[in-house]
């Protein structure tokens, strides 16, 4: 799934999403991958050339239900562990000029504990940028966009014959 902005210059896709069945406490294999894309030349607002990898932007993993309508962490500790946040890796080269990825973000040890149907949110955060309620300098950040994975579900039964089911 992808989405984009007239507002953004970049565009996240799902590249690799969860499996469809998962084991608790397993690492989800393989790893969730988002792809940026650059969607425009450059966004004068921001300064961006969306050609160029920018800096200071984070990919967010939120765990949510699997209608999508709660988020379950934040604030929920200790459902998932590993890493839900990722800077962009650089693409290596673009052999196809038409493919407009420019990095990716890579979720290698997300875990979750507790057994149940999900998906995450996935949100680019750009970390530059002041978006606190308030007003303090280094607060927060501003979220530019965010899409959503296919609900994929956590069950005990679940097992190594799953990991060829991936939902993008």
């Amino acid at each position: 799934m992808s989405q984009s902005s007239r507002d953004e210059p970049f565009e996240l896709e799902v590249l690799i999403g969860p499996p469809r069945m998962i084991a608790p406490r397993r690492a989800i294999r393989p790893p969730v991958i988002i792809a940026l894309k650059a969607v425009e030349e450059r966004d004068e607002s921001t300064g961006w050339r969306s050609s160029e990898l920018p800096t200071g932007v984070w990919v967010n993993l939120s765990l949510m239900n699997a209608e999508g309508t709660q988020v379950i962490l934040p604030p929920r500790r200790g459902v998932v562990a590993g890493r839900s946040a990722s800077s962009i890796n650089p693409a290596p080269g673009r052999p196809n000029i038409a493919d407009s990825t420019i990095g990716y973000a890579i979720f290698h040890d997300l875990t979750i504990a507790e057994p149940g149907d999900y998906r995450f949110r996935v949100t680019l955060v750009d970390m530059d940028s002041n978006g606190s309620l308030y007003g303090l300098p280094l607060q927060g950040g501003r979220n530019i966009q965010s899409i959503v994975t296919r609900a994929f579900r956590v069950d005990p039964r679940s097992g190594p014959r799953h990991l060829g089911e991936f939902c993008l």
